[in-house]
């Protein structure tokens, strides 16, 4: 069972999104304090102003994902995951969402695709 959990995990990445406390360089980029970050598996994925962007970005990096679970965090509402979620989904039309209220600090949402 754990070499096939393993081996499972391979296939799933992991999608965090949060904000640029303050101005900074980052990997080349110019990030402004207040920007939305994307961090996928730890590495800028980019970072915007718009959370559409943000959105069209999230989809080209998990474009062949069947399942995709996004956790929102505290300060998001629940029309804002909605929001986030549909926006998402419109632009993986093959993957099954789920949104799930996750309430954690920080992030304002962590996304998990397989």
């Amino acid at each position: 069972n754990e070499a096939e959990m393993l081996e499972a995990s391979k296939r799933v990445s992991s999608i965090s999104v949060t904000y640029a406390a303050r101005d900074s360089s980052f990997d080349g980029l110019d990030i402004r304090a207040g920007q939305y970050l994307a961090l996928l598996e730890g590495k800028l994925l980019c970072c915007t102003d718009s959370m559409e962007e943000l959105a069209d970005k999230v989809a080209e990096a998990v474009s062949q994902a069947e399942l995709v679970s996004l956790f929102y965090g505290m300060d998001v509402s629940p029309e804002q995951a909605e929001a986030f979620s549909a926006s998402l989904g419109g632009k993986l039309p093959e993957a099954e969402l789920s949104l799930v209220a996750g309430g954690q600090p920080v992030y304002y949402y962590l996304i998990s695709a397989e």
